[in-house]
């Protein structure tokens, strides 16, 4: 078995996590149905990938859960709650995650891995934790150090393997950006991006960008003041997550809806 047979059945990101269990560096991973557009094990790609996994990897073990399915060495304890879940993922803030002030600036830390398949460079993210304080840093370092090890020892993806990086983000809270946005105030990168972040993470398309809006312009500062706050406290929370395909394209219809009346609101207001 190749590490590029691997890729092709798997998925890259899937198979160095496989790789990763296999060795002990992670406890375990979580297939996630939803990065595939799906909803359960017995949809085709997620189907795929599970059925290439077992015969990869036979003594894996398979512990379904409500958004996709961990895989490990070793049977997992409960995971009834985000820590639990956290721990066994090896997140370095699993026990503190649950309890962060999403009003305060947070840091969101992610290890990618990188390789090199016929000529291409190929980089992907492993795992990606938000944390209260930068002094989790040293914590996800000596993890990616660990990921490293484990990979570079690995004959089949030894040749492919460039090497493990962390990145650091800057959070900021969604209701620092609105009082920016309401008392008109400069915003940065940070918080651009954090603006880009909400609109995608609401629902609405790539078209829909930072950039729609002029922010010199009240009444475009209006309006994304009222999709940040309905963002924060979003009434469609309480039904995720969504895990029927006919109410997904419902609510993604809506969306697109409201896409194309807010855009031709701020185009014609500019």
């Amino acid at each position: 078995m190749s590490f590029e047979q691997q890729v092709k059945e798997i998925g890259f990101e899937e198979t160095v996590n496989c790789m990763l269990v296999a060795s002990g560096a992670r406890t375990a991973f979580l297939l996630q149905y939803a990065d595939y557009n799906e909803f359960s094990a017995n949809d085709s790609i997620s189907k795929g990938k599970l059925s290439a996994i077992r015969k990869y990897y036979p003594h894996f073990k398979f512990t379904p859960d409500e958004q996709g399915m961990f895989i490990s060495v070793r049977t997992l304890p409960k995971t009834n709650t985000s820590a639990a879940i956290g721990r066994v993922l090896n997140y370095p803030c699993a026990d503190v995650f649950a309890n962060l002030n999403r009003d305060k600036t947070t840091y969101d830390y992610t290890i990618y891995v990188i390789c090199k398949i016929k000529g291409n460079i190929i980089k992907s993210d492993l795992m990606s934790n938000l944390c209260p304080t930068i002094k989790y840093k040293s914590e996800f370092e000596k993890l990616a150090n660990s990921f490293e090890v484990a990979l570079r020892m690995n004959p089949l993806i030894k040749p492919y393997f460039v090497g493990i990086e962390v990145k650091e983000r800057v959070n900021v809270s969604e209701l620092s950006v609105l009082n920016k946005v309401l008392n008109n105030e400069k915003l940065n990168s940070d918080d651009f991006r954090k603006i880009d972040e909400i609109l995608y993470n609401y629902g609405y398309s790539d078209d829909f960008t930072p950039d729609s809006f002029n922010l010199a312009n009240p009444l475009h500062r209006g309006i994304l003041i009222g999709i940040i706050a309905n963002y924060k406290y979003n009434p469609q929370e309480v039904f995720y997550p969504i895990t029927n395909s006919n109410t997904l394209n419902s609510v993604n219809n809506v969306m697109m809806k409201q896409e194309k009346l807010l855009l031709d609101i701020l185009g014609k207001r500019k």
